[in-house]
């Protein structure tokens, strides 16, 4: 068994010294391809601050600094993608994902950038986050959240913005979208404001939902019919909270919510609830 096993060796001899060496004698002057990158060998080792990849002679390899996932000059920071975190970015915890992602970024900190050109006009801002397609591209306010394509992409100085869905906080167009408004929620495909005046505090739920109202809640839209459920009064509370309602949608009696119709509201008196 041990004379086939060198054997074996002997004949994979021109196999091995056909396959391409990690050995760069001249360091980075020999890398010149793709190609030949793809078989640098890299040993631990501790070259400058400022470098990616110091060739160490003595080890015949390169040694990874502490940037080579980064192009920031904050070694907090991390960025993958062409033009993704500008070089010269002093922030700290910030990641950038794609192309043109958290481009113009300074001193902000704790943003990240997921998608092209996200959160790409950012500059001091810090602690929003931004994921698909020119999400929250133009944004320069903070605390901002942003998950999908084109989601508050129109949204400059506004913060404490949330947006889920495509075109969430966007619309149709820019014409009517979240620009300067501050402590909005947009949820839902297209869910917007409805108008050019910008609000705030305003909550707008559900695909194509658009609302023109500072500290409201919109659920749907115009023409979408909101309904909870029909249930019977029998099964509420005895003696009901004053204030406390509930929705019907056919409130026929002071005893009865029954299904069909048009919608009531059954409000409680403090002792019972009464169709209204």
């Amino acid at each position: 068994m041990k004379n086939i096993s060198v054997l074996l060796a002997w004949l994979c001899l021109p196999l091995f010294a056909q396959l391409p060496q990690p050995y760069y004698p001249n360091g980075p002057s020999e890398i010149s391809n793709a190609t030949q990158l793809q078989s640098v060998k890299i040993c631990t080792g501790t070259p400058s601050d400022t470098q990616l990849l110091a060739y160490s002679a003595a080890n015949s390899c390169w040694q990874a600094g502490p940037y080579v996932f980064s192009q920031s000059a904050s070694p907090k920071n991390t960025s993958v993608g062409v033009n993704a975190l500008t070089p010269s970015a002093t922030g700290l915890n910030n990641v950038a994902m794609g192309e043109w992602a958290l481009y113009y970024l300074t001193s902000g900190g704790q943003n990240a950038a997921f998608g092209y050109s996200a959160l790409n006009d950012v500059t001091t801002a810090s602690d929003s986050s931004a994921f698909g397609y020119s999400a929250l591209t133009a944004a320069t306010g903070g605390n901002n959240t942003a998950f999908g394509a084109v989601a508050l992409y129109s949204d400059t100085s506004g913060a404490q913005n949330t947006a889920a869905g495509v075109q969430a906080g966007y619309g149709t167009s820019a014409t009517n979208a979240n620009v300067s408004g501050s402590d909005n929620t947009f949820l839902g495909y297209q869910a917007a404001p409805g108008s050019a005046t910008q609000q705030n505090y305003m909550t707008v739920i559900g695909a194509g939902a658009t609302g023109v109202c500072s500290g409201c809640v919109v659920l749907g839209r115009s023409t979408d019919i909101t309904e909870v459920g029909a249930v019977a009064f029998a099964s509420l509370p005895a003696v009901p909270a004053a204030g406390s309602f509930i929705y019907c949608t056919n409130c026929t009696t002071a005893a009865t919510c029954t299904s069909g119709g048009s919608g009531h509201m059954a409000v409680s008196n403090g002792s019972a609830f009464t169709c209204q």
